[in-house]
């Protein structure tokens, strides 16, 4: 049984430019995804992709719970604190990057969301459009926070189309005011490259991160294929051999696509909390998203018996 973990940023700790993303639950703090990597490395064979395939093929035995690690998006700080984490374990990560964060005129949907109102310069206020009730806004309040990180503005934000996203941002930038600064925490290709020679393979996680399952046949083999292309361009000795959907956004329909177009791929990741086995569906492997929680990994390990006897004769 393999559990393959989906991080997305590791962060030194929460504060005014990046507090939605622990919010949301994808961050989690330098201190805890050393914790994290510490409890596989000691209870857990940590598997890079090689050995995954090898294990999805029927050449590997596992004697013990496995887990491999992974990462979505593709942002810096994946290089500049979770490498040198990932590294003093000896674990050797698949990342998945939207190729367009490599130009620097692009950013992710969410991330200019989020940074309109972590930029803010009015703090305060009364929130209006967006087809919801006006309601009061106060930047300092949790309720607040919370709202604007996963409440139906935001969600749909994210349900829709670029020129909707594009009216949207406008309307929120009418609000809060924020600061003229360009968001640009991405990776770039040199810093891609460096992750390669510290072990890391580098994948594809669409164009642009759009849901796959609600775009057209077109858009959709666009995206996939398009962000192949991608990755396969920045000149890296090798790629992974697997495709993550954007969010874990899958159907049937786009399964049997994915087969067709991506035959050169063992298959592709979602992000249900579920682990994988040698039975799993190939182009719907189950990720967890480890929360901000030292704990997390015990909680875990219980989740099947025989995870929590190995833990528990560890421990």
């Amino acid at each position: 049984m393999l559990h393959i973990l989906c991080y997305h940023r590791v962060l030194d700790k929460p504060d005014e430019s990046n507090w939605p993303y622990f919010i949301r639950g994808t961050a989690v703090t330098a201190e805890v995804f050393e914790h994290h990597m510490q409890s596989l490395s000691t209870h857990t064979e940590v598997l890079d992709e090689d050995g995954v395939i090898s294990w999805l093929c029927g050449e590997r035995v596992l004697e013990r719970p496995a887990s491999w690690v992974t990462f979505d998006d593709g942002y810096r700080d994946n290089l500049t604190v979770a490498a040198p984490i990932t590294a003093r374990y000896g674990i050797n990560p698949t990342l998945f990057i939207t190729t367009n964060t490599l130009r620097p005129d692009w950013s992710l949907p969410v991330d200019s969301w989020y940074g309109t109102f972590t930029r803010a310069t009015k703090r305060r206020g009364v929130f209006e459009g967006m087809g919801t009730t006006p309601w009061c806004f106060d930047l300092d309040d949790q309720r607040t926070q919370q709202r604007l990180t996963d409440g139906p503005e935001k969600r749909a934000f994210v349900r829709a189309d670029a020129q909707q996203q594009a009216s949207m941002l406008t309307q929120l930038s009418a609000i809060f005011c924020p600061a003229k600064e360009e968001y640009n925490d991405y990776l770039d290709k040199h810093d891609l490259k460096t992750l390669e020679e510290m072990g890391w393979l580098i994948g594809a996680h669409s164009l642009t991160h759009i849901s796959l399952p609600s775009a057209d046949t077109t858009k959709q083999r666009e995206e996939v294929l398009g962000s192949l292309e991608a990755v396969h361009s920045l000149g890296l000795r090798r790629c992974s051999s697997f495709f993550a959907y954007p969010d874990g956004a899958h159907n049937e329909a786009l399964m049997m696509r994915m087969r067709r177009w991506c035959s050169g791929l063992h298959g592709a990741l979602t992000v249900e909390a579920a682990p994988t086995t040698q039975t799993s569906l190939s182009y719907a492997m189950p990720r967890y998203i480890p929360p901000n929680d030292q704990n997390w990994m015990q909680t875990l390990w219980s989740t099947t018996s025989s995870t929590l006897k190995h833990w528990t004769s560890q421990t």
